[in-house]
């Protein structure tokens, strides 16, 4: 086999084997745990309120599930519970400063808003 085929098909074979052990790792139990803490610490900085997750599910990059989300308000109050969240997006469909989502779903969700006095 010619240099000028075997090159591109190494490279092509290499960069899906990359992609396969990704996909794997990805739905590990420490990728999980490492991913929630990390969406938990982003989110309570952000807000500026506690914020915890219970679980992440990573479905092969088109779906994403947090299970037992909860955010609290600035009095410590329950703020936002939800159950499970949902969110299917397209990835190639993400840029910079856009983030499109196909499908938002909520179950056993409660949102409790108003003005403390």
């Amino acid at each position: 086999m010619p240099k000028i085929v075997k090159i591109p098909l190494i490279t092509l074979s290499a960069l899906l084997m990359f992609a396969l052990v990704f996909l794997a790792f990805a739905q590990t139990k420490w990728f999980k745990n490492y991913a929630t803490d990390k969406a938990t610490r982003f989110l309570s900085k952000e807000l500026g309120v506690p914020v915890s997750i219970r679980q992440i599910e990573l479905n092969y990059f088109d779906a994403l599930t947090a299970h037992d989300l909860y955010i609290a308000d600035r009095e410590h109050d329950t703020m936002i519970y939800i159950a499970e969240l949902g969110v299917n997006y397209d990835l190639f469909r993400f840029s910079n400063s856009l983030i499109k989502l196909d499908e938002v779903s909520l179950k056993n969700a409660k949102v409790y808003l108003g003005i403390h006095e």
